[in-house]
């Protein structure tokens, strides 16, 4: 993409559009219909495009149903926190990092309730899911193995998997609350790294 292309800009908005919406329109139908009963042609047909169009997006109405399980903040944030302004405790900048996905995270509260309750009515979806939000801590691997050096050839994958664990405990908790706003989220991000330090460094916790 040519940078500056507006064109290219708008192309790429509504692709993201259309990916979005097939996303809405699977989960839509499936709960109002059953998973059996809902084809990759209803949920085309809902969206006004083809199937396949829809095939240019998702491999299977399942994987429509999964949807994007991106939870990182985009690209240039995440290397500004970790690299380009990173502090000295990579653990405090993991903390930073996850509280600046909260915003994006917060205003997808009603659809990932939704999609919460199709897991749970529907378990296979669950693999789709999982897929999709490992490749995000994959690209969390990479950058925190760019941050760290060869030399720590364990630590990148131990990082990544830990701050994804912190991040769904954090959500867990969230999603089932009854107002489940930004601010909630937040301090759940931030209790969820209060006990893992509590539980790494205990001799560092006031008494009592």
């Amino acid at each position: 993409m040519s940078i500056g292309c507006p064109s290219d800009g708008l192309r790429e908005r509504k692709r993201r559009a259309t990916r979005r919406a097939l996303q809405d329109a699977a989960l839509r139908l499936v709960a109002e219909r059953g998973l059996e009963a809902v084809t990759v042609e209803d949920i085309s047909q809902a969206v006004d495009v083809s199937s396949r169009t829809f095939f240019n997006y998702f491999p299977t109405k399942e994987d429509a149903l999964a949807g994007d399980q991106r939870w990182l903040p985009p690209t240039e944030e995440v290397r500004r926190i970790l690299l380009d302004e990173r502090g000295s405790d990579l653990g405090a900048d993991l903390h930073r990092l996850l509280r600046s996905a909260v915003p994006l995270l917060a205003v997808r509260r009603d659809e990932m309730h939704t999609r919460k309750q199709m897991f749970e009515r529907y378990p296979g979806l669950l693999r789709a899911a999982l897929a999709a939000f490992l490749a995000e801590e994959q690209a969390l691997q990479v950058l925190v193995a760019e941050r760290v050096g060869p030399s720590e050839s364990d630590v990148p994958r131990l990082v990544a998997v830990t701050t994804t664990a912190l991040l769904r405990a954090a959500m867990d908790r969230w999603i089932t609350e009854d107002a489940g706003t930004e601010e909630q989220l937040t301090a759940r991000v931030d209790e969820a790294f209060a006990s893992l330090r509590r539980l790494m460094h205990p001799s560092e916790c006031p008494a009592g």
